[in-house]
């Protein structure tokens, strides 16, 4: 499902297009368990989703795991993404929009962490 959100550009968010890496057996799967990396370790929005089940051991298991990663590096970071966590994972990428009424009902709307645009002064 991940593969896919890529191909609609599910991870664009509005700026330049994501860093796309696809890591273990993509074509023909191995029960090893794959890997798609949205972003750079550089990049402040790094985000892995990977076949959890798998890398533990069990090749059968369908449990994936989503994890999205800041860095203060372009972005203010608030406080709140400590505090509410889920709103701030929701509002990382348009693909997980289908989460937000799960999250409404739980928490509160989700939020996106705004990039900081760098200004330079021409001398």
């Amino acid at each position: 499902m991940a593969n896919h959100w890529d191909e609609i550009d599910g991870f664009w968010c509005g700026g330049k297009e994501p860093s796309v890496e696809h890591k273990g057996n993509w074509k023909r799967p191995n029960g090893k368990g794959r890997t798609l990396v949205i972003g750079t370790r550089e990049s402040g929005k790094y985000l892995r989703i990977y076949e959890k089940g798998k890398k533990e051991g069990d090749i059968l298991s369908r449990w994936t795991r989503a994890e999205v990663e800041y860095k203060s590096s372009d972005r203010d970071l608030p406080f709140d993404v400590l505090l509410y966590p889920s709103k701030y994972f929701v509002g990382s990428y348009p693909c997980f929009e289908w989460l937000a009424q799960e999250i409404r009902e739980q928490f509160q709307t989700p939020e996106r962490i705004k990039t900081v645009k760098k200004q330079t002064e021409i001398n």
